[in-house]
């Protein structure tokens, strides 16, 4: 991993750090939009980036299922947080957005690899 990769894969590590928090926090900021909205956007946007960092299908194929078992797991979290709930509607627009990340990560790397996509991982 080049020293960039490693500074992208930091990033996307505290921007986890960040989501943890506001998915945990009993009283998080509104959006001005719908919410499964924002839990797509949210977890597509952290799947796709892993482009940044993964030079391989298989490591976004990685990062995107750790992105699913621990936007799984901050959902359910909720669930014992005061005023906050487990929300199935939530977990499938979480999985909606991380399949629509890997797809578009994948594609991208197929169709325009970049010169770390040809080393190993």
């Amino acid at each position: 991993m080049t020293r960039l990769q490693t500074l992208f894969l930091c990033a996307w590590l505290v921007v986890w750090t960040g989501l943890a928090w506001l998915m945990l926090t009993p009283r998080p900021p509104v959006a001005p939009v719908s919410d499964k909205i924002v839990h797509f956007a949210v977890y597509l946007t952290m799947t796709a980036f892993a482009l940044s960092f993964s030079r391989s299908q298989l490591s976004i194929a990685g990062t995107a299922t750790l992105t699913a078992m621990l936007a799984s797991l901050l959902e359910y979290l909720q669930g014992f947080v005061p005023g906050r709930s487990f929300d199935p509607a939530d977990l499938l627009a979480n999985g909606a957005g991380i399949a629509s990340g890997w797809l578009l990560a994948a594609t991208l790397l197929l169709l325009a690899p970049h010169p770390l996509a040809r080393s190993t991982d």
